[in-house]
C-alpha cells in the first residue's frame, strides 16, 4: 500500500468524515482488501462488502477508474452518489470514493427549474393558440345562435359548444394569469375578495365534486399584503389538504385572519412557503391540528388613497436592486423593478421613477428619485421620502 494511503487511513476518523470520502484498496477482483470503516454509514454494510452495495444498474460503472455511481444503503435504501478515482497499483488497485450526493440533486435541481422555466413559456404560448382557436369557435357559435330559430333542432347542440367554449376560455384566461402573475409588490388589498378568488382557483384545481366551504365574516377586510404570492400560499395551502376544506376570514379588533383547515395527509413543503409569506408581508403563520392561520396587521384604505407611494426602480435585475426594491417595500413603497418603458405601460401604474446611479445617465428623462453607492438605507429613505412630500 502506498505509504500515503496508510498514512491517512489510520487519521482520526472524524477528521475523514469532514472530507465526505473514504480511501480504499481494491484486489483485482475488486473486492476490498481494506476501506476506511466510516463507509458503512452510506452502505449499511460491513466495510470490505462495500462493493455489494454498488446500485445494480451501475455495476459496470464501478469497473472504471474514473466513474460516479450509485450506492443503495442495504437496510434503508437510500440512495449515495459517489464519485470513484482509482489507479492501478501492484495487487489491485488504490483510490477514493468521494459522497457528491449535494452536487447530483443541486445539478438536478438546476435542470428541473430550468425544464420549468422553459414549460412555462412553452405553455404561454400554446395558450395564446388555444385561445384564438376558441374565439374562431365562440364568434361563429355566436353567430350560428343568431340565426338559427328556437325550434331549430341544430340550436341545442349550438348552444351547447358555446357554452363550453366559453367555460374553456374562462378556463384559459385562469391559466394565462397564472402564468402572468409575478409575486414581489405589495398593496392594499381586501383579504374578502382575495380569499374568494383564491378558493375560486382551488376549487378548479381540486377533484371533482370536492367540498370546499368559503366563510368571510365581513364584505371588507383592509390588509396590505402581496396579493399574488397569497393566493398562490393559499392554493398551495388547500392542495396540502384533504377535503372538506373549509376557508375562512374575518376581520378582529387587532387584525385581519385568514385559516384554512381540513386534514393534512403529511407535513406539506406548502408550510414552509407560507411561512416565508408571512415573514416577508408583517403576517404571523401558525400550522396545527389540521389547519392553517395567516394573521395579518389591519390597514387603512383612507391612508392608502392618501399615501399613493409606487415607485418603478429603473434597473438590470442586480443584487443592488432588490435589496433597494426590498428597502422601500419594508418601508411602505410599492417597489417593482425594471425597464424605463413599464413606466408607461397601461397596465401598470407608478407615481415615481427611481433609477441607480450607474443607470440614471441613460435615461431619456431624469429619475425622480436617484440612489448612489454611497448613500446609506437611511439616506435612501430620506430622498424617497422628500421627493413624495414635494409632490403633496
Amino acid at each position: 500500500m502506498h505509504p500515503l494511503i496508510r498514512h491517512v487511513i489510520r487519521m482520526n476518523e472524524d477528521a475523514l468524515q469532514l472530507w465526505h470520502g473514504v480511501l480504499f484498496r481494491q484486489r483485482p477482483d475488486l473486492t476490498f482488501e481494506s476501506i476506511t470503516p466510516h463507509v458503512q454509514e452510506w452502505t449499511g454494510l460491513e466495510p470490505h462488502l462495500s462493493v455489494q452495495a454498488v446500485h445494480p444498474s451501475d455495476r459496470a460503472k464501478a469497473e472504471q477508474d474514473r466513474a460516479t455511481f450509485r450506492l443503495r444503503h442495504a437496510r434503508t435504501g437510500r440512495i449515495t452518489w459517489v464519485e470513484q478515482r482509482r489507479r492501478a497499483v501492484s495487487g489491485g488497485y488504490e483510490g477514493y470514493w468521494e459522497n457528491v450526493s449535494e452536487r447530483i440533486h443541486i445539478s438536478q435541481d438546476l435542470a428541473q427549474t430550468h425544464w420549468k422555466a422553459t414549460l412555462g413559456t412553452a405553455t404561454q404560448r400554446l395558450v395564446h393558440d388555444f385561445n384564438n382557436l376558441l374565439t374562431g369557435i365562440l364568434s361563429l357559435s355566436d353567430a350560428y345562435l343568431l340565426r338559427l330559430t328556437a325550434d331549430n333542432p341544430a340550436r341545442e347542440g349550438v348552444q351547447l359548444i358555446n357554452q363550453n367554449a366559453r367555460q374553456a376560455a374562462d378556463i384559459v384566461h385562469h391559466i394565462g394569469g397564472l402564468l402572468r402573475d409575478v409575486p414581489g409588490r405589495r398593496s392594499h388589498e381586501n383579504l374578502a375578495r382575495l380569499t374568494a378568488v383564491a378558493a375560486d382557483m382551488l376549487h378548479r384545481i381540486l377533484p371533482k365534486y370536492s367540498v370546499l366551504k368559503v366563510d368571510c365574516k365581513q364584505d371588507t377586510i383592509p390588509v396590505y399584503v402581496d396579493p399574488i404570492e397569497l393566493r398562490q400560499v393559499v392554493v398551495s395551502l388547500g392542495l396540502a389538504l384533504t377535503p372538506p376544506i373549509q376557508m375562512e376570514a374575518a376581520l378582529g379588533q387587532q387584525r385581519a385572519y385568514l385559516a384554512i383547515s381540513g386534514t393534512e395527509a403529511a407535513e406539506s413543503p406548502a408550510r414552509l412557503m407560507a411561512e416565508q409569506f408571512a415573514d416577508r408581508n408583517d403576517a404571523r403563520f401558525t400550522a396545527e391540528n389540521n389547519s392553517f392561520k395567516l394573521d395579518f396587521p389591519i390597514t387603512d384604505y383612507n391612508e392608502a388613497q392618501r399615501q399613493q407611494r409606487s415607485i418603478l426602480l429603473i434597473s438590470e435585475d442586480s443584487d443592488e436592486a432588490f435589496r433597494i426594491a426590498d428597502l422601500l417595500r419594508r418601508n411602505n413603497y410599492e417597489a417593482v423593478i425594471g425597464r424605463e418603458d413599464l413606466f408607461h405601460s397601461a397596465d401598470y401604474r407608478f407615481d415615481a421613477t427611481a433609477a441607480l446611479r450607474e443607470t440614471s445617465s441613460s435615461l431619456s428623462r431624469p429619475a425622480d428619485v436617484v440612489f448612489t453607492g454611497a448613500m446609506s438605507d437611511k439616506d435612501m429613505l430620506a430622498s424617497a421620502s422628500d421627493f413624495f412630500a414635494r409632490r403633496v
